[in-house]
């Protein structure tokens, strides 16, 4: 278990009017960057990212040391002035040197206190890599305020720089693991790379955190990072998904095996995940599991689509039917819906499936299982295809035109099965 998996933040303050995300991977078991956001009052947000030295358990032991004493030195000691970036990492080098971690111990540090009503921000910097603004027509701006590391010169003070973060850019802040990352021939990923796949994502903080993932992945080749590696992306917009969607093992165990339906139950609930790409299969194994959980007299059904990246018109008329059915004392709740699947809900008219919508998502169990899939006969996978297609033109009659080929065709098959099966 990582040690800092339960120290980092779950959820987003301000939800409503910035939207962040976040990239951690640790090089091993116990890592040495750590990230953290929280309101300062009804308005401020405080953020801050940071990179200790070294790497294993004295490296990690530091993150947690570095998460109490920054929430300690947030305000002054009358509770009355929220202390500033260079504030606090005045304070921060201070108390760091007087603990005497040990020789060659040092942090470097981002901390950011953000305005959410006029997206005005001040930072201060600690020997940490520049902040990366990506403007409206995709040109960067290095914003850098220099300053030594915290832990070992404390002498040294530090002062505030200010930005902007305008509707439609977005801010990044990031460890060196990014950077540094080394692909098979031992050549780092660059800032210049880095930079390239800012200027080519679309300006969303979600979708700027997965184009670095991807390209760090892609070219270290499944090679190892020799260092932690971190991002953290802030936008002028409303959170569009969870800050970091976290696998619980059975999720990644599934993909592996090639399988992407995970199920569980808790306090009376069952959990049903879908990673990847949802089909008819996928579909078949989530009606079952609805109509399992109900007849058990489950009090609810949740069905968590985070890392479900498409569904198709299949699922998404099945969906529809399991959301219509619902009624009683089993309740249906849909969580974690990425932005691409809402928008094609919304596209096709499916809003008895986006009244079940969950805002405020509840944490998957740890102990959910893979579901085997197994093939319908060709009869039951037809009446299947019909009656959720049936159901899309029954959830917005405009459908009928964009599917009436595909309903054509399994009309045709169902009226050829009713013939062949008359005695």
């Amino acid at each position: 278990m990582r040690i800092q998996q339960g120290i980092l933040p779950k959820d987003v303050p301000f939800a409503d009017k910035v939207n962040i995300a976040a990239v951690y991977q640790p090089m091993g078991k116990v890592g040495g960057d750590l990230y953290d956001l929280f309101p300062l009052d009804d308005h401020l947000l405080g953020i801050y990212i940071a990179d200790t030295s070294g790497h294993g358990v004295s490296s990690a032991m530091l993150t947690i040391f570095l998460k109490h004493a920054v929430q300690g030195l947030l305000c002054a000691q009358d509770d009355q002035h929220i202390r500033g970036p260079g504030e606090v990492l005045n304070d921060l080098n201070r108390i760091i040197i007087n603990e005497a971690f040990g020789q060659g111990i040092f942090v470097s540090m981002t901390y950011l206190m953000l305005d959410t009503a006029t997206m005005k921000f001040r930072y201060s910097n600690a020997g940490h890599p520049p902040l990366l603004l990506k403007k409206a027509d995709g040109s960067l701006l290095r914003l850098h305020k220099p300053g030594p590391v915290l832990g070992v010169n404390p002498n040294v003070t530090y002062s505030d720089a200010e930005g902007e973060i305008q509707p439609g850019e977005a801010l990044v802040l990031y460890t060196d693991g990014v950077t540094e990352a080394r692909n098979t021939s031992g050549e780092f990923f660059g800032e210049e790379r880095l930079k390239k796949v800012l200027e080519d994502a679309e300006t969303h903080s979600d979708s700027i955190a997965t184009a670095v993932e991807q390209a760090v992945g892609n070219f270290c080749e499944g090679r190892q990072h020799p260092d932690d590696l971190t991002l953290l992306v802030l936008s002028a917009e409303p959170q569009r998904a969870p800050i970091r969607p976290q696998e619980t093992p059975a999720q990644k165990a599934a993909e592996r095996a090639g399988e992407k339906v995970v199920v569980g139950r808790q306090n009376g609930q069952t959990f049903i995940s879908v990673s990847g790409m949802g089909s008819w299969r996928e579909s078949q194994q989530v009606l079952n599991l609805c109509e399992q959980a109900r007849r058990r007299g489950d009090r609810a059904i949740i069905l968590d689509l985070a890392n479900c990246t498409h569904l198709d018109s299949t699922f998404l008329g099945v969906l529809h039917n399991i959301a219509t059915s619902f009624s009683g004392d089993c309740r249906f709740d849909l969580q974690n819906l990425p932005r691409a699947l809402l928008q094609e809900m919304s596209n096709l008219g499916l809003t008895d499936v986006l009244l079940h919508f969950r805002p405020e998502p509840v944490p998957l169990p740890a102990d959910m299982h893979p579901v085997a899939g197994s093939v319908p006969a060709k009869e039951e996978l037809g009446r299947l295809l019909l009656w959720a297609h049936e159901a899309l033109v029954e959830a917005d009659p405009t459908n009928a035109d964009r599917f009436a080929a595909v309903l054509k065709v399994l009309h045709d098959q169902a009226k050829k099965a009713s013939w062949e099966s008359e005695p």
